[in-house]
C-alpha cells in the first residue's frame, strides 16, 4: 500500500500549477539570458574600447575627420593640415577612451560626468594664429570667429566618437533624472540577473514542491521550462537579425554601424553559448527522464 500511494500521480491542480510555474520558468530563463548579454553591454568598458579603438574604426574616423574639417577650413578659411594633425592619431585615440569611460560609468554606476571634447582654447589659438585664417577676417572680430569655428570643429571631432548627437544626450540625461535616481537605477539594473536567477530557483523550488511524491518526474517540467528558454532564447536572435538593426543604423551613421557589427560579433559566441547551455539542460533532462530507475528497482516493483 505504500509502494502504491508513492507511485501515486499528482493530482491535476498539481499538474496545472507545475506547468504554470515551469511557464514562468521559462519567462524568467529567457530574461536570464537576455539580461546577461545587456550586463556585459553595460559592464565591459574593455569591450567597447576594443572595439573603438580598432585601426579600422579609428581609420573611418580620420576619413570622416578629413572631410568634415575641409567643409569647415572652406567656410573660415584656415589651413585644415595642422588642424588635422591636432585630431588624429593619438589624440582621438585618447578621445575614444574618454568617450567609452564617460558612457559605461553612465551605464555603470549612474554617475554623470561632463562629456569629453577637445580643448578649444588650444584650438582656438591655432586658429588665430593661421595666416590665412587672419586675411579672411577682421581683427576686431578674430577672436570671436575664431571661437566660433573652433567650437564646430569639436563638435565634429565629438561626433566621432559620440556618433549620437550631444544635443540629444545631455537634454536626455537631464529628463532621466528628473524622474529616475540613476545610481540607483543602475545598481538595480546590475543586479537583475541575479535577481533572476534567484527567481528561476525559487519556481523549480515550487515545481518540486508540488510534485514531492514523484521527485524524478520533475524532469520532464524543467526540461520543458528549458527547452522552451532555448527555443525563445533563438528566436529573439533570429528577430533581431531580421530587424536589421545595424542596416538601419547604417543609413544614417556608418561609423556607428560599424562598431554594432562588431559588437554584433563579440557578443554572438556568448548568444550562442547560452542558448547550447538551455537546449543543452532540456536534452539532459529528458534523458535522465526516461532512464530506467535500476534493475533492482524494477525487480522490486515486480514482487
Amino acid at each position: 500500500m505504500k509502494q502504491n500511494r508513492m507511485k501515486q500521480e499528482p493530482s491535476a491542480a498539481a499538474r496545472a500549477l507545475a506547468w504554470g510555474s515551469a511557464f514562468l520558468l521559462c519567462l524568467l530563463l529567457t530574461l536570464l539570458a537576455a539580461s546577461l548579454l545587456v550586463w556585459r553591454v553595460t559592464a565591459s568598458p574593455g569591450l567597447h574600447e576594443e572595439i573603438a579603438l580598432n585601426d579600422a574604426v579609428q581609420r573611418q574616423q580620420e576619413e570622416h575627420l578629413e572631410e568634415r574639417i575641409g567643409v569647415l577650413a572652406a567656410i573660415y578659411g584656415f589651413d585644415e593640415a595642422p588642424v588635422l594633425d591636432m585630431l588624429r592619431g593619438k589624440n582621438l585615440r585618447d578621445l575614444n577612451r574618454q568617450a567609452v569611460s564617460w558612457w559605461t560609468r553612465v551605464a555603470q554606476d549612474g554617475t554623470v560626468e561632463e562629456i569629453p571634447s577637445p580643448d578649444t582654447e588650444t584650438l582656438t589659438e591655432l586658429l588665430i594664429l593661421d595666416e590665412g585664417f587672419q586675411a579672411q577676417h577682421p581683427a576686431e572680430t578674430l577672436g570671436e570667429t575664431a571661437t566660433e569655428a573652433a567650437g564646430k570643429i569639436a563638435r565634429v571631432f565629438l561626433r566621432e566618437t559620440l556618433p549620437v548627437r550631444t544635443e540629444l544626450i545631455e537634454p536626455g540625461l537631464k529628463k532621466v533624472q528628473e524622474w529616475a535616481d540613476l545610481p540607483e537605477a543602475a545598481a538595480l539594473a546590475h543586479r537583475l540577473p541575479v535577481v533572476l536567477a534567484l527567481l528561476c530557483g525559487v519556481l523549480a523550488g515550487f515545481v518540486a514542491l508540488l510534485l514531492s511524491r514523484q521527485l524524478r518526474a520533475c524532469l520532464r517540467w524543467f526540461g520543458a521550462a528549458l527547452g522552451a528558454a532555448a527555443l525563445l532564447s533563438a528566436a529573439g536572435l533570429g528577430l533581431w537579425r531580421i530587424l536589421n538593426v545595424r542596416g538601419i543604423v547604417e543609413e544614417a551613421n556608418l561609423r556607428l554601424a560599424e562598431q554594432i557589427r562588431r559588437l554584433e560579433g563579440a557578443l554572438l559566441p556568448q548568444a550562442a553559448a547560452e542558448i547550447l547551455l538551455l537546449a543543452g539542460g532540456a536534452a539532459l533532462c529528458f534523458l535522465l527522464l526516461r532512464k530506467p530507475v535500476g534493475k533492482a528497482g524494477q525487480d522490486g516493483g515486480m514482487k
